[in-house]
């Protein structure tokens, strides 16, 4: 019975990556930043990495160049997954009820990091585990759906995505 249910989870990750990856096909930039995300998060953990595209995706800029608006709609992608699609949406809600407490406003673009840096150790590794989970079928719908996807190299951009930069 299990086995049902995560064949359906990973065909619904499937579904929405390709929802998701067709917004962003004609965007070399885009390909690039989610053929990367993975080995960020892997290197410098879930946190670390989304606050790094959410800094460079500059939300709330009045001009936004194709890195922001590619690393914006990375990080949206991934932040519309965990709350509206993942098996993780009711451990963000309760993330954000207790972000409640101590601001303001919770609705900003960047509760999804503070919410992910919040959580406790397990709930971590889960989220950690669901995005890297989501972004495979991303990567590799963005790639297809991209003309020169499979062509590209990581990095040729000519931008390395580190969290020093």
């Amino acid at each position: 019975m299990a086995k049902v249910g995560a064949q359906q989870v990973a065909l619904h990750r499937a579904k929405v990556a390709f929802d998701f990856a067709k917004q962003g096909k004609e965007s070399d930039k885009y390909v690039s930043y989610v053929r990367r995300l993975p080995s960020l998060i892997q290197t410098n953990g879930l946190g670390a990495a989304l606050a790094f595209v959410f800094a460079k995706a500059k939300f709330g800029a009045e001009k936004r160049g194709a890195d922001a608006e590619a690393y914006g709609l990375l990080y949206t992608h991934v932040r519309q997954w965990l709350e509206e699609h993942s098996i993780l949406r009711e451990i963000l809600r309760k993330a954000y009820d207790q972000l409640k407490e101590n601001r303001e406003d919770v609705n900003g673009p960047d509760r999804l990091t503070e919410a992910i840096v919040s959580l406790d150790p397990r709930s971590y590794r889960l989220a950690t585990q669901e995005v890297l989970s989501f972004l495979q079928w991303l990567r590799r719908f963005a790639e297809g759906l991209n003309p020169r996807g499979a062509e590209m190299v990581d990095g040729e951009d000519g931008e390395r995505m580190t969290s020093e930069a």
